[in-house]
């Protein structure tokens, strides 16, 4: 099967490319920056990149301009699938995320939408954060790691979303797939110390209270999903791997 992978230079992308080669799929890794240039952002390439392929999956995520990216991007890469006759578009989202109050889950809300509406058939699949985003949800000022109060998260290794979604891209189309989360639900606070004992760092960790609805949201166990605590690679094993000793 021939399946194209946009923003395949990214973690998720990476593993996804490393996955579907193992899995005997004929891979096209697409990007700005390497494999077959495109770019979600003007639709530059979009159509040349999907020609031929059965199957696109994105990988693509952006902090900054959320929205264009993710939600407009989406739309550029669904009339790009549409006009190359693709028959399955494969995309990832974030376990409960519906009714967040911040602007990037709220993006990823409205790209779920746009992939709905789509006239190409798909899947997608919900999924806790990965294990690679905990150093990058640490912000440090002054030897402070500020960590929300009463925050858990059930972190997954990217590996075996990857895997999923290659299960998925290699199946019929099945839309909304059943959620995923990693192995175990652990505060914030706790992964913060995790990560920093593993990478030698000396920081102190500062739980704060997060007023309003901010931070009734992330005290909500919302971004958790434990009944589907299907990863099995803990946050400890990942952090052996990435800083053995």
């Amino acid at each position: 099967m021939r399946i194209v992978v946009v923003g395949s230079t990214g973690s998720l992308g990476k593993a996804i490319v490393a996955r579907a080669l193992e899995a005997g799929h004929e891979v096209v890794g697409a990007s700005r920056s390497a494999g077959v240039k495109v770019d979600v952002s003007t639709g530059q390439g979009l159509v040349e990149a999907f020609a031929g392929a059965e199957v696109v999956m994105d990988a693509t995520n952006a902090l900054g301009g959320a929205r264009d990216v993710l939600v407009e991007g989406t739309r550029r890469m669904l009339e790009a699938a549409r006009l190359a006759g693709v028959g399955h578009f494969v995309g990832i989202s974030i376990v409960g995320i519906d009714d967040a109050p911040l602007a990037y889950y709220q993006a990823k809300v409205a790209q779920e939408r746009v992939i709905e509406a789509s006239a190409v058939p798909w899947s997608l699949l919900r999924a806790t954060q990965f294990h690679d985003l905990i150093p990058r949800l640490a912000p440090q000022r002054l030897g402070i790691v500020i960590a929300p109060r009463g925050f858990a998260l059930q972190p997954i290794d990217v590996r075996e979303v990857a895997a999923v979604l290659v299960a998925a891209a290699g199946a019929p189309p099945a839309q909304r797939l059943p959620e995923i989360g990693g192995p175990e639900v652990v505060p914030f606070a706790e992964l913060v110390r995790r990560w920093l004992a593993a990478a030698h760092l000396r920081r102190f960790v500062l739980p704060v209270p997060v007023p309003g609805a901010r931070g009734r949201f992330l005290r909500s166990g919302k971004l958790t999903t434990p009944g589907r605590a299907i990863g099995t690679l803990t946050f400890a094993q990942w952090l052996a791997e990435r800083y053995p000793t």
